[in-house]
């Protein structure tokens, strides 16, 4: 007889046994708990306690779980159990991975929801695969290891703002313009306005608004490049940069990189990191020509409203 199950809600009343199920990892870990307290401190810190946390139901067992964090500019970061962990029923997670996913972005409004994995995460990705997200990218994290304040690449005409010598509304303008034939994950496009793309921008690490900047050119904008502090701040990191299609291919890239490890290295941080998708070879290319070295691969899986209609 084939085991049957029940997705629902889990209820306040048992939020953290859900939340102990979902941290639990492998079987017999024995660090469940400290990781199931630090998720907790998280959810309340962002006002996110109790969460909204679903789950597969078999004769007063909990068979999986699986919830949606909600991160700053309308995105979900999808946690669930382990497929490893004792007592978790794999077709089960499925199924309650579906339903957080879906609730997500129908019941909740938010843009997609996205998983990170390493590439040898191999279950839990087939796991993530069948409840219905899909490969964004390969994702290609690279350092910059900062010895010495690197020379500026020189365009004649080239000028700098920094944030508060623009408006965000044109910093958001000039994000959507060098989204226009990005090869950096394209499929994220027009899934956010601008003030939620720089919502998100800000909350990663730590906001730096010294080290955000847009480059002109003959009195146009053609490109920008925004960096954080790591959340360490021993690291600066690149949380976006692109160039405008019409200036591409002209030094801009370049000449924002270099301008960003020179503020970080002046700033006494010890490297400058990014992620690059794979498939953006030409932007790779120039950042292993700039010195960046490939430190680890993500895969990134979303889905989006469009994904969770051709779900149902």
């Amino acid at each position: 007889m084939s085991l049957r199950w029940q997705i629902e809600a889990v209820p306040p009343s048992r939020c953290d046994e859900a939340l102990l199920l979902l941290t639990a990892g492998a079987a017999g870990d024995g660090l469940a708990c400290v990781r199931m307290e630090a998720l907790r401190g998280l959810l309340q810190a962002r006002g996110q306690y109790p969460p909204r946390i679903w789950c597969a139901r078999s004769n007063r067992s909990t068979l999986s779980a699986a919830m949606v964090m909600e991160t700053p500019g309308r995105i979900g970061a999808l946690l669930f159990a382990s497929p490893q962990a004792a007592g978790v029923n794999e077709e089960a997670l499925i199924e309650t991975i579906t339903a957080a996913s879906r609730d997500a972005l129908a019941g909740r409004g938010l843009a997609f929801v996205q998983a990170m994995f390493d590439p040898q995460e191999a279950r839990e990705i087939a796991v993530v695969g069948t409840a219905g997200l899909d490969l964004l990218a390969e994702l290609a994290h690279m350092q910059l290891d900062l010895t010495h304040s690197p020379s500026p690449w020189p365009i004649d005409g080239l000028t700098w703002q920094r944030w508060g010598e623009f408006s965000e509304r044109e910093l958001g303008d000039v994000i959507a313009s060098t989204y226009v034939g990005s090869m950096d994950c394209p499929r994220l496009s027009g899934l956010r306005d601008a003030t939620e793309v720089l919502e998100s921008h800000k909350s990663c690490g730590v906001f730096c608004p010294d080290s955000w900047w847009i480059a002109r050119k003959d009195g146009h904008s053609v490109g920008c490049v925004l960096v954080n502090d790591s959340a360490s701040a021993q690291t600066a990191e690149v949380v976006y940069i692109g160039v405008v299609a019409a200036h591409r291919r002209q030094g801009v890239g370049r000449a924002m990189l270099r301008r960003a490890a020179d503020v970080a290295y002046r700033r006494r941080r010890s490297a400058l990191l990014l992620a690059v998708d794979e498939q953006n070879r030409s932007a790779k290319a120039l950042y292993e020509a700039e010195g960046f070295r490939q430190t680890r691969r993500q895969l990134a899986f979303i889905m989006t409203p469009t994904e969770q209609r051709k779900a149902k």
